[in-house]
């Protein structure tokens, strides 16, 4: 069974039956939303809200190993091929598309940068759309990605933001890193940041890769990983633990 549809009184609840009917995780699957819920006059002749979910085919989740300095440089140098207004208008208008069907009334900004399609989602109480870790932004670009592919060759990155967290979350995480790489030095000791996706960890490889005295490197199986930052001369096996910070919708991190 590679997918189901199924309907629930919400989006979420028709998304956690699907789940549980295909007994993966919500980072396994694609979602498709077929209709979202609708409310009938006196409560008669109201609508279900209908998903389908796919299975994914599986994937490499290994972030791209860190380019040499010529490789980096000869990249540099490579100017990015502007995007297609009109591939930057379609991907604008299908996360609109999703977005009013899931009910949020909002409105999408598209702007093109270094080659890449940047979509911000603009309206109030949109917390919700960010997701834990930005795993539901996560979401959108995959299935834009996706969906976009079908119809052109060639579609390059897509970033989808909200509340401006894409910046503030790297923001945070490179103030961490170079915290903790200092600590580290001190300490004489390994230090970790635990559960950071791919996106997050090549954030603090980046962050990192210049520091003097300290190397990065993953630990751990999945798509999120712990991340070490490990001074020059650490005895073996000598690592304290650490959280990832969190971000809030002010831009500060607790």
């Amino acid at each position: 069974m590679g997918h189901v549809e199924v309907e629930g009184s919400s989006i979420d609840e028709a998304i956690d039956k699907a789940l549980q009917q295909l007994g993966v995780a919500r980072d396994q699957v694609a979602v498709d939303i077929l209709s979202s819920p609708t409310k009938g006059l006196l409560g008669i002749g109201g609508r279900k809200a209908k998903v389908r979910v796919a299975l994914r085919a599986p994937i490499s989740i290994e972030e791209e190993p860190l380019p040499a300095p010529r490789a980096a440089a000869r990249r540099a140098e490579a100017a990015p091929l502007p995007i297609d207004p009109e591939l930057l208008s379609r991907a604008r208008e299908l996360l609109q598309d999703i977005l009013n069907r899931m009910g949020f009334a909002v409105t999408v900004n598209a702007t093109e940068d270094d080659g890449m399609i940047h979509l911000a989602i603009v309206g109030d109480s949109t917390g919700v759309l960010i997701g834990r870790h930005g795993q539901t932004l996560d979401a959108f670009e995959y299935f834009l990605h996706r969906a976009l592919s079908k119809q052109e060759d060639g579609v390059g990155r897509i970033i989808v933001d909200c509340e401006d967290y894409r910046v503030r979350r790297r923001e945070s995480l490179e103030a961490m890193a170079n915290r903790l790489a200092e600590q580290a030095k001190i300490k004489r000791r390994s230090l970790s940041i635990e559960s950071l996706s791919p996106r997050e960890r090549r954030i603090v490889h980046l962050a990192l890769q210049n520091q003097p005295g300290v190397t990065t490197r993953s630990s751990g199986d999945g798509h999120y990983r712990d991340l070490l930052i490990i001074p020059d001369g650490a005895p073996a096996g000598a690592r304290e633990r650490g959280r990832p910070p969190r971000t809030n919708p002010s831009g500060s991190t607790r």
